[in-house]
C-alpha cells in the first residue's frame, strides 16, 4: 500500500470533546497504514490532564503551541512553554497538566498510530460522574496502556 499526502486545513480535523475541559482536534490518522496519529489538545484552565500512565505500543511527542503545560516523565518535572517538545519512548511513566489558569494547547503524536480508537471508546466514561475508574481501565488496557499514578495537580504551582 502506498501513502498519499495529506492536508488538514486550519479548522478542519476531527473533533472530539474528550471530556468536559478538553478538547482534541485530530489533524492527520493514518490507521489504514498505522504510521502515526496526530491531534492537538486544548486544555481548559483546571484541568489536571491523564493520569500518570505507560504506553506499551506507541511512541509519544509534545509540541506545545500555545500556553504552557506541566509535564511529569519519569522522575523529572518541567514545565513547558510555547515552542517546547517532548519526546516520551514507550515503557516510560508520563503525565501533564495545563500549567496556567488560561486554555492552553498543544500538539501530539503518537508512533506507530492506533491511539484515535482509544480517545474515541474513552472519550464517553469522561464525561461520566463519577467516573468509573475501573470502566476506564478496561479501555485503557485494550489500548497497551497502564495507568501507574494520579493526575498532576492543575495550574501554576
Amino acid at each position: 500500500m502506498s501513502l498519499m499526502p495529506m492536508v488538514t486545513a486550519p479548522g478542519d480535523g476531527d473533533v472530539l470533546r474528550f471530556s468536559p475541559s478538553e478538547l482534541l482536534v485530530w489533524k492527520g490518522t493514518l490507521a489504514s497504514t498505522g504510521s502515526f496519529d496526530q491531534f492537538e489538545l486544548t486544555a481548559q484552565p483546571g484541568h489536571a490532564g491523564a493520569p500518570e500512565h505507560v504506553h506499551s505500543a506507541v511512541e509519544e511527542c509534545f509540541y506545545v503551541l500555545a500556553g504552557a503545560f506541566r509535564f511529569k516523565v519519569a522522575d523529572s518535572v518541567v514545565v513547558a512553554d510555547r515552542g517546547t517538545f517532548l519526546f516520551v519512548p514507550r515503557g516510560t511513566a508520563h503525565t501533564w497538566t495545563n500549567a496556567l489558569e488560561v486554555a492552553s494547547t498543544m500538539l501530539l503524536t503518537f508512533v506507530p498510530g492506533g491511539m484515535k480508537a482509544f480517545f474515541d471508546e474513552a472519550a464517553p466514561l469522561m464525561h461520566a460522574e463519577p467516573l468509573d475508574l475501573d470502566a476506564l481501565a478496561v479501555v485503557n488496557a485494550r489500548h497497551a496502556t497502564t495507568v501507574v499514578g494520579p493526575p498532576l495537580p492543575a495550574g501554576p504551582l
